[in-house]
């Protein structure tokens, strides 16, 4: 978990890559098992990548605010202004 500043703030781990061992998957084992849920509040606004579009709904239920960036169309170089 990086914070908007580039502070580390933890770091969950090690996890096999492998199928077994995916974004959303880790993601969800962090939710039950670990302090994660001490770092942060309902209505706190997380910052994905795509490897986590599987986890959006997991934590909006836990009434987390979810952002994931535009990716680039196959083919784009850079966004359009």
């Amino acid at each position: 978990m990086v914070l908007p500043t580039g502070y580390i703030l933890d770091a969950y781990g090690p996890c096999g890559g492998d199928g077994k061992n995916n974004d959303h998957r880790i993601l969800s084992r962090m939710l039950e098992d670990s302090d994660f849920t001490t770092f942060f509040r309902a209505n706190d606004t997380l910052v994905l990548d795509r490897g986590f579009r599987d986890s959006i709904e997991d934590l909006s239920s836990r009434q987390y605010k979810t952002f994931m960036p535009n990716l680039l169309a196959k083919g784009t170089a850079v966004h359009s202004s």
